[in-house]
């Protein structure tokens, strides 16, 4: 869902990773030049959840049945946060990784 205004200049685009931070950093700096820093009570828990309903949102409309996603099993903060919310604990899959050397010799294996 991307929109362009050409005559502005400007092209609205889908979050990407990382941006939670700077869509906050946005926020605050725009409250810090309109002089109402004390207004910015955005945080990026309030962000990530606007983000995941959104996604919420597009699944439902979609006809989705869920939406899944990761999180460290040592964040206990964010465990806290998605479950408050209803999200539950996955535990028919582990996670794998292939990295560094492993992922070299795997992907010049001739078998």
């Amino acid at each position: 869902m991307t929109h362009s205004y050409p005559s502005d200049g400007i092209t609205i685009r889908p979050a990407q990773p990382g941006a939670v931070t700077l869509i906050l950093d946005l926020i605050k700096g725009l409250a810090e030049y309109e002089r109402a820093p004390e207004q910015a009570k955005a945080t990026a828990q309030d962000i990530e959840q606007a983000l995941l309903k959104t996604l919420a949102r597009i699944a439902v409309a979609e006809d989705c049945t869920r939406f899944e996603w990761s999180v460290l099993d040592w964040n206990e903060p964010a465990i806290r946060f998605y479950e408050a919310f209803g999200a539950e604990p996955q535990s028919e899959w582990v996670g794998y990784r292939l990295s560094g050397n492993a992922l070299q010799a795997f992907a010049d294996s001739t078998d």
